[in-house]
């Protein structure tokens, strides 16, 4: 049994709490809304005050806010950087490989060791055998706490010493799908042009289950299934952005795809489905005139 904090508990965070808490480990959570906290502290958790607090308790720490930034932002104050040295912080925020070999670089001066990580699917996989997680940075932390993260999935892997390399993989999975929602919405077009069923089009994508849900909500039109939003979408297209002006790469893929979600978003779509693109494709055809 180990003493693991986690701090953020948004869906991703509140579902690797709940697995941490369920393999029987001593839990503290933080949440800047402390209401997120009151069903872990109702099942033995303890509600850390602040992040201070909530850093002191436990040797292994486990962040999943909104992005790098915000973490850098927690733990950037003298009280809070005062409880780093001999911490280890598995970092599970959205990023890019460089915000990650920065914030290893922050870190190691201060006394704590880095783990990046990559979440390879939504929260429900957490605690599964579904569960795709990768993490690269330190690899004595890594040893260190690899049986405590056992319960966050089988799929928990150390991939290299590099930092940047977990969040790179994980981009590279995001994007792949990112790329995959404009052909699966024309695709959906050409059926209903053609007057060809849905269903056929599904069936034909049997080899990709994920394909086959994103079209599925699309002949279902229940948009508002949304483990994952438009606009969290977006932030996956803003970070492909990012990361291809960081590494000098070519950025016109997921610059296209990024003007295609704010078109979506400026919609009004940006909490349903990304599949609601869909629609803005749908209705921007010639001769029609909108409509839901």
């Amino acid at each position: 049994m180990a003493d693991i904090t986690v701090i953020g508990l948004g869906k991703m965070g509140a579902a690797v709490a709940e697995a941490v808490r369920a393999a029987g480990h001593n839990l503290t959570v933080w949440n800047r809304t402390p209401a997120a906290a009151r069903p872990f502290i109702e099942r033995g958790a303890v509600a850390a005050e602040d992040v201070t607090a909530a850093l002191r308790a436990s040797p292994l720490t486990i962040t999943c806010v909104s992005d790098y930034a915000t973490t850098r932002a927690l733990l950037e104050p003298d009280a809070v950087t005062a409880q780093l040295s001999g911490r280890t912080l598995v970092q599970l925020s959205t990023g890019t490989p460089q915000d990650a070999r920065s914030l290893r670089a922050w870190l190691e001066p201060r006394g704590a060791r880095c783990l990046a990580g990559g979440v390879l699917g939504g929260p429900a996989t957490i605690g599964t055998d579904e569960a795709r997680i990768l993490l690269s940075g330190d690899a004595a932390a890594y040893q260190d706490v690899e049986d405590a993260l056992v319960c966050l999935g089988s799929g928990v892997r150390f991939v290299g010493a590099d930092a940047g390399v977990a969040v790179a993989l994980d981009l590279t999975y995001l994007t792949m799908r990112l790329t995959q929602f404009p052909g699966l919405a024309h695709a959906a077009e050409i059926c209903r042009a053609e007057g060809v069923s849905l269903d056929a089009f599904i069936d034909l994508m049997d080899y990709d289950t994920a394909a086959q849900r994103y079209l599925r909500i699309i002949r279902d039109q229940s948009y508002d299934d949304t483990p994952a939003t438009l606009n969290i979408w977006r932030a996956v297209s803003h970070l492909a952005s990012r990361q291809a002006a960081e590494a000098g790469i070519n950025a016109e893929v997921p610059d296209f795809v990024d003007g295609l979600l704010e078109r979506t978003v400026d919609a009004g779509y940006g909490e349903d489905n990304v599949m609601s693109l869909y629609k803005v494709l749908r209705d921007a055809a010639p001769g029609r005139q909108g409509g839901h």
